[in-house]
């Protein structure tokens, strides 16, 4: 028992030992944000790694002469740590055709040595034709003449390495300073500073192989890749009843609904930083300021003939060849939208006393789509038209107010697309751009509101806050028009929850607006306040429902649902629980209205919910996922027609980056062939003595005794 508890001391001495030689030869990088892959029905791209990490010697690059570094393979492979001035596609393409690097390091510009080092000529890792892969698009576009010239194509190269961007500055700066003592010397000489990069993903080829794979074996299934998918956000203004007193269902009568959209989703290279000030932040914010509005107003107004109702749409995976858009088509043309009938009628979820009635795409009678529209660059609202929406575009300008409004024929890159491929839909779309985007850092990490100049400490005078105020009353006072066909009342200005939702969406998920317009028992509280988020949420489709369409959601219905009273027991100071179960149970045997429990304002201190209300709400979610992985339709389904979106994404396991001296490769090759000679010696020395063991080692006789009979005396 002793033995085995010294054995077992020592063999805990071995381990800490080892752990902290590790621990002195390595030092982890944090805060860590990868490029990862994703495939479609015909390519794989992004980056990866080797299964054990890819190794290379730090390398710095400041400006473009430095990239001609990487073409001396002496000291090769190299991990590039790259200033984020010269960041851009050709240099990139440049350092992969060296085919001298391992990986590259792109560090933050937020603080640090960096800090505002946003690449001087613009950077986008979209394309110049954002979205042109997708069938049917009735948006011209080329290389000549781009929708966004700042397009590196980044997004959709197989780089075959690993890009980090890596957000802590002490983290960088450290790789800098080992550079400067060990590699920035010449001659340079080992030992050199190097590192290990670890970003292995398990999807490859294609959509169709990657899901083939994951399927293969039933028992216990191997995950290696998952389609894209999120959520779209519905709004009616109006409740839809489709059933009569007589128990009769009746149908939404065609041209009948003004749709007003905007998108949900950003765009990044890398994993967790999907965040677009101008794209989507700035539509999302106007969309929910103007259907705020509008769900005021309507409350006392009714709708003219051939209207009947008005329907927002937030719609989500638009960056990925229009994922939710296509869907959000699919279902209507499959009477799926804005449920799936005949599973409500299965499920016995479909209410002849409460059920809506189906919506499609003949119901549309305009679309009004809210793209990129800050005034960073110009005041001028850009109203992009096709199929001859005349009284559209006329209603806008007879509501512009101050802003300059001018009308564009045709229409860019936008969610209208997938609704156009087949209807004639009268349609327009509201940007700050004519024929290229104004946004130099479209679709990228440095689309913030940082480098956009919006502070939320600075209040409702800011230019951009006045801005998307004046374009959310213009939009809202138009609606209303055209649905009831007189002048829209006197509005309130909306600067001031302008200024909270950009808040809410660029700066910090933490924010007033959220608190206010969430669940209890789900975000921010079930987070202690020190861990909860200081940064905006994600805006990336991903691969499941996410809190930024979870707030999105629940912050429309807080905008525009009505507060509903509770018959609770106690009346003063009703038991949350309480009051969220009778709230909740509204829900059951009706599909009209969907209520939900908010917190509400001034319910609530830094720690936790002390009250909320019950509000009766039209707003609802559908699925944001590519037909192309419903059953019924995967089975047969031609992966490179491009009739539907394709895109996954690759699981991975480990992403990590460690930093370390490397010695010289020829001193490590020396040690090697030295302990090859050794093994080889000892193997012929012990099958040398062992064939030779009875000469080297000769037997002693054994000499036996004879013991002599006793003597008898």
């Amino acid at each position: 028992m002793f033995l085995t508890a010294q054995l077992l001391l020592v063999s805990l001495a071995c381990l800490s030992s080892g752990q902290k030689l590790k621990d002195s030869i390595y030092t982890d990088i944090e805060e860590i944000r990868p490029c990862f892959r994703r495939l479609n029905g015909t390519s794989e791209i992004g980056c990866t790694s080797a299964i054990g990490g890819n190794v290379g010697v730090v390398l710095y690059i400041k400006d473009v002469a430095d990239v001609a570094k990487v073409s001396d393979a002496t000291f090769a492979p190299y991990i590039v740590l790259i200033d984020p001035y010269i960041f851009s596609g050709q240099v990139l393409d440049s350092l992969k055709s060296s085919g001298n690097v391992n990986g590259v390091i792109l560090p933050s510009v937020t603080e640090g040595l960096w800090q505002g080092h946003y690449p001087k000529s613009g950077y986008s890792d979209d394309s110049t034709c954002p979205n042109s892969a997708t069938k049917n698009s009735s948006s011209t576009c080329s290389n000549s003449n781009p929708w966004n010239p700042s397009g590196s194509n980044v997004m959709w190269v197989d780089h075959g390495f690993p890009i980090f961007l890596v957000q802590n500055t002490n983290a960088t700066e450290k790789l800098y300073n080992c550079f400067l003592q060990y590699n920035d010397k010449s001659p340079l000489s080992w030992p050199l500073c190097s590192m290990e990069l670890k970003a292995s993903m398990y999807g490859a080829k294609d959509s169709q192989t990657c899901i083939r794979r994951s399927n293969l074996f039933n028992i216990t299934p191997l995950t290696v890749c998952d389609p894209l998918s999120d959520s779209n956000i519905h709004y009616f203004v109006s409740p839809r009843n489709g059933t009569t007193p007589s128990n009769q269902t009746k149908a939404q009568k065609d041209d009948s609904v003004i749709v007003v959209s905007a998108r949900l989703d950003a765009l990044s290279l890398f994993d967790q930083v999907e965040v677009g000030f101008e794209t989507p932040a700035t539509g999302i914010v106007t969309l929910l300021t103007t259907a705020h509005l509008v769900s005021q107003a309507m409350k006392t107004m009714r709708y003219k003939t051939g209207v009947e109702n008005v329907l927002f749409l937030l719609i989500h995976g638009e960056s990925f060849d229009y994922i939710g858009s296509s869907r959000l088509v699919y279902d209507m043309d499959n009477d799926a939208f804005p449920y799936n009938k005949s599973k409500a009628e299965n499920a016995q979820t479909y209410f002849r006393n409460g059920s809506q009635y189906l919506f499609t795409k003949s119901n549309i009678k305009s679309f009004i789509e809210l793209g990129q529209l800050s005034n960073s660059q110009s005041s001028d609202v850009y109203m992009h038209s096709m199929n001859n929406p005349g009284e559209v575009v006329d209603t806008l300008r007879s509501n512009r107010g101050s802003l300059t409004t001018m009308a564009v024929n045709g229409i860019p890159p936008a969610s209208v697309q997938s609704f156009l491929k087949q209807s004639a839909i009268p349609s327009v779309v509201l940007t700050n751009f004519e024929s290229e985007y104004s946004n130099t850092m479209y679709h990228s990490i440095y689309d913030s509101a940082d480098f956009h100049q919006y502070d939320y400490s600075e209040g409702v005078d800011q230019k951009v806050v006045r801005h998307l105020a004046m374009v959310s009353k213009m939009v809202a006072k138009s609606i209303i028009s055209l649905a009831t066909g007189k002048a829209a009342p006197e509005m309130e200005d909306q600067a001031s929850l302008v200024n909270e939702l950009l808040n809410c969406y660029t700066i910090t998920a933490n924010c007033t607006l959220f608190h206010e317009a969430s669940e209890p028992g789900n975000y921010p509280w079930i987070f202690a306040p020190e861990s909860r988020r200081k940064t905006p949420f994600p805006q990336y489709v991903g691969v499941r429902s996410s809190y930024h369409t979870l707030m999105t959601k629940l912050l429309l219905q807080y905008l525009t649902g009505t507060p509903e009273p509770l018959d609770t027991e106690s009346d003063d100071t009703p038991d949350i629980s309480e009051a969220k179960t009778k709230c909740l149970t509204k829900n059951q045997n009706q599909n009209v209205y969907h209520y939900v429990f908010l917190v509400g304002q001034s319910c609530y201190n830094t720690t936790g919910v002390e009250c909320g209300k019950c509000y009766k709400t039209t707003v609802d979610t559908t699925e944001a996922a590519s037909p192309a992985f419903l059953a019924g339709v995967t089975e047969n389904y031609d992966w490179s027609s491009g009739q539907f979106p394709t895109w996954t994404e690759s699981i991975w396991k480990v992403i990590s980056g460690r930093l370390f001296l490397q010695g010289s490769p020829a001193h490590d090759h020396g040690i090697f062939a030295m302990g090859i000679i050794i093994l080889v010696v000892s193997l012929v020395s012990v099958f040398w003595l062992d064939k030779n063991s009875a000469i080297i080692f000769t037997q002693q006789k054994n000499v036996e005794v004879d013991n002599p009979l006793p003597v008898e005396m």
